[in-house]
Formats: C-alpha cells, sequence, structure tokens
C-alpha cells in the first residue's frame, strides 16, 4: 500500500517510465466525450508493469507499508486467493463441494458441482458458466497470457 501526493507520482512516472507518462499525459481530461475511446487505443502501448514495481519502489516522497503490518493483501492471484482461505488437513482451499483422495495444496472454485480430485498437486480449478480454468497453482499468473489470446482470436465473449 502508498501513499504519495500526485505531483510526486507525476514526477516518478516520468523519470522512471517515460513512454507511459506520455501516452497518460496526451489523454483529453477525464469527462471528455473521447477520453474512453483515446483510453482504449493508448493504454495498450503502456508498459505492462505493475506501477509499485515501475515506479513507487524507486521513487522518493512515497510513504510504503508492509503488507503484514498495514492490514493489506494484494489478491492479483488465484495463489493469494488460496493463501487467504481455511485448508483441509491435506493443504486444499475448497470453496465447492469437493472430493480429495490423495490430493494435496488445491484451490477449488465450482459452485454448484461435485468436484473429484484424485492424485493431483497444487492446481487451482475455478469453474465458472463459460469457461473452466485448471492450472498450476505456481503457473496461476500466466492466465493473463490466456486473456491476451482470447483477445487476438477475438472471444470478447469470454472477456
Amino acid at each position: 500500500m502508498f501513499f504519495w501526493k500526485a505531483s510526486v507520482l507525476l514526477e516518478a512516472m516520468r523519470r522512471y517510465q517515460p513512454k507511459t507518462a506520455t501516452i497518460l499525459a496526451s489523454l483529453p481530461s477525464f469527462g471528455s466525450h473521447n477520453f474512453e475511446t483515446r483510453l482504449r487505443q493508448g493504454f495498450p502501448l503502456c508498459d505492462n508493469i505493475s506501477i509499485d514495481y515501475a515506479v513507487l519502489e524507486k521513487a522518493e516522497g512515497v510513504v510504503g507499508f508492509a503488507g503484514d503490518d498495514f492490514g493489506w493483501n494484494d489478491v492479483g492471484s488465484w495463489n493469494a486467493v488460496y493463501e487467504l482461505l481455511q485448508r483441509d488437513p491435506n493443504g486444499n482451499a475448497l470453496r465447492s463441494e469437493t472430493m480429495a483422495q490423495d490430493s494435496t495444496g488445491n484451490y477449488v472454485d465450482a459452485a454448484g458441482k461435485l468436484v473429484a480430485l484424485v492424485g493431483v498437486r497444487n492446481l487451482v480449478v475455478v469453474d465458472t458458466p463459460d469457461a473452466l480454468l485448471i492450472a498450476d497453482r505456481e503457473r496461476a499468473q500466466q492466465v493473463g497470457d490466456i486473456v491476451k489470446l482470447l483477445e487476438r482470436r477475438g472471444r470478447e465473449d469470454l472477456l
């Protein structure tokens, strides 16, 4: 969790992420009728890095709080969700009815159906009305790659 003055953030963006700062500075004002269109055009051109790594950890004049001290958890990944939930004696975090035999360290969320796990380790299993995700828990951040692939294939119905 970071706190900063707007002027500090803008200067840090110019210094550490000049390409992204230039793109953002070229946007019309937020209330402008073409803001959304221009943002959609410019956003994919920005550097793909979180602001904390790209700017805030390097900037002066930024106050940071450690996650444990502040009570904050950035639930930005399936692994983070897994870490927040209670787990059974085998380390499985189960948000739906699950039968697990010789299976450990899994996260399961498949509302309305029984999930049977047999001999699997460290998986993320998430069932939604239009898609099923099964991933190694340690690689679940790569779901973003699937999102990009869906975009390239024109599958907006799944985004």
